[in-house]
């Protein structure tokens, strides 16, 4: 594997079966994630943006084997995610690629104090002595902008930006090469936002870390990204460096994702691309060209023929007919 990638994911698929019938038996299936392929750089962040329900969340969950993938292959430092068993994932793997979850209260044990909650998993993978253990679990607090005092209290005590910091600093503890962080601000207030996106970025430059970041936020992908993937029912329909993507958009979904980002200008007006009709379901998405119902350039081709997804050049790919085949 190429020694400055830190995870590839190749053709990643994972489908949920629908059951009908009298047996119940399977009749068709939600393509959840559908042949997704990138990677991500050593030191470097890669983020997956998309509407709700476009399949970002579960391409996390998948690489992270909390649900088991239908079809392609993930790779971790070279190492094949998808081929290890739980023994060996549990050792090899898990301290190594780390979450942050959307919403910190519900990912945290309300019954434990967070000093515990951090220093939990450090001490069941024996990653630091037992008499430093206490040491480690205040020092990765103070990295993280938590008090020590804080070791001792609740999560219920805790504001939501807190809260995050706190999931933040449990995934840290654990010495991870990635976090695969899943819209880890979606849930704060805009202020509190750039504290925990600067703070990610802190200890990105500090750690070395590398970020599989989830959102559907482009304004926060604009700041923290390298390199962004456009997420439609299921695949990647467009790849880019982040200048590349926010200078050039090709793709016709890119664009009304970008027409939608508020700026911060009164006298610049933005023109608003308002996609017609529905997301369709992803158990019964379009045929060809999933994007081709709502496309304002739509064209016939688009419903009979899949479009290729080609790099038209620096790397910018982009699955679309309004461009050469």
């Amino acid at each position: 594997m190429p020694d400055n990638n830190i995870l590839v994911v190749e053709e990643l698929k994972k489908y949920y079966p629908l059951k009908g019938g009298i047996i119940k038996h399977t009749v068709k299936y939600v393509k959840s994630v559908d042949g997704v392929s990138f990677s991500v750089g050593r030191g470097k962040t890669f983020a997956l943006v998309g509407e709700s329900g476009c399949g970002k969340t579960t391409v996390g969950r998948t690489i992270l084997r909390l649900t088991e993938p239908t079809g392609g292959r993930a790779y971790l430092d070279g190492q094949d995610i998808f081929r290890m068993r739980q023994k060996e994932l549990a050792k090899n793997i898990r301290p190594k690629m780390q979450m942050i979850f959307q919403d910190p209260f519900a990912s945290l044990n309300p019954r434990i104090p967070v000093g515990e909650a951090i220093k939990e998993p450090v001490r069941a993978h024996r990653l630091v002595p037992k008499e430093e253990l206490m040491e480690y679990t205040l020092d990765i607090m103070k990295h993280c902008g938590l008090p020590s005092y804080f070791a001792g209290r609740y999560p219920h005590e805790f504001s939501g930006g807190q809260r995050q910091r706190i999931c933040i600093a449990r995934a840290l503890a654990m010495k991870p090469a990635l976090i695969i962080a899943d819209e880890p601000v979606s849930a704060l207030d805009v202020s509190i936002q750039a504290q925990i996106i600067n703070l990610m970025k802190d200890l990105q430059e500090e750690y070395g870390l590398s970020y599989l970041f989830i959102s559907h936020d482009l304004s926060v992908v604009e700041y923290l990204a390298d390199e962004v993937g456009v997420m439609y029912l299921g695949s990647i329909v467009e790849h880019a460096d982040k200048e590349e993507l926010f200078r050039n958009p090709m793709h016709p979904y890119t664009r009304a994702l970008l027409s939608a980002v508020p700026i911060a200008d009164p006298y610049r007006k933005m023109k608003r691309i308002v996609l017609g009709s529905d997301i369709p379901s992803p158990s019964n998405p379009p045929r060809a060209c999933k994007f081709h119902t709502r496309c304002p350039h739509a064209m016939p081709i688009c419903s009979e023929i899949a479009p290729k997804y080609k790099d038209y050049g620096g790397g910018h790919c982009v699955a679309c007919h309004l461009y050469p085949q």
